[in-house]
């Protein structure tokens, strides 16, 4: 999470690009609601013995509607929050190529080649990782364990979402207990 705070200059910088990512992201999750949705009216139409041309219909459209919609809004995240990504990793070679040409000869007599080889390749692809991949699995998480906690209090029953949500908090707090010690005995090994 550090990472993150301290690329809040580049956040700034990038901000539309986050931003219409992170609606697109919003998009695929409640277009990803429609098909379980219109899933259930058909169990519905079933369970009524009332399933015809004209009741499929709707419910297939609604199906294929969500299925373009989502594709098309997967296509948007990737571009806006991958390409920003791809935008940090080139503005930071550029930085890093910038510094190594000011250097000196004993700037590379005192480092070695290969240090400077692992920070113009490895760290620089974590911090691209960081603001791709981190900023679309904490947006996704978020943006889809709401619409889902949501979807789930309107449309089949607010005390029934209670009882499901309440033991994962609780198994959220359990894991949060044991990071640190489960992390420390992971390092030991």
């Amino acid at each position: 999470m550090r990472l993150f705070f301290r690329l809040k200059w580049f956040i700034r910088l990038e901000w539309r690009s986050y931003l219409l990512g992170i609606l697109a992201l919003l998009g695929v999750a409640m277009l990803g609601l429609i098909p379980p949705i219109m899933i259930g009216r058909f169990a519905n139409l079933i369970s009524e013995r009332a399933p015809s041309g004209a009741t499929l219909g709707p419910i297939i459209v609604w199906i294929a509607i969500a299925t373009v919609g989502q594709y098309l809004l997967r296509f948007g995240w990737s571009y806006f929050i991958w390409g920003t990504s791809a935008r940090l990793e080139r503005l930071m070679r550029l930085r890093l190529l910038n510094h190594y040409l000011e250097m000196d000869k004993p700037f590379f007599q005192k480092h070695r080649t290969g240090d400077l080889l692992a920070h113009a390749t490895n760290d620089i692809n974590q911090l691209q990782r960081v603001a791709g991949n981190g900023v679309l699995q904490l947006f996704d998480a978020l943006i889809t364990g709401v619409s889902v906690v949501a979807a789930m209090a309107v449309v089949v029953n607010p005390l029934l979402t209670i009882m499901a949500v309440v033991p994962l908090l609780g198994i959220t707090l359990v894991a949060q207990l044991l990071g640190g010690s489960i992390s420390a005995a992971f390092s030991a090994v």
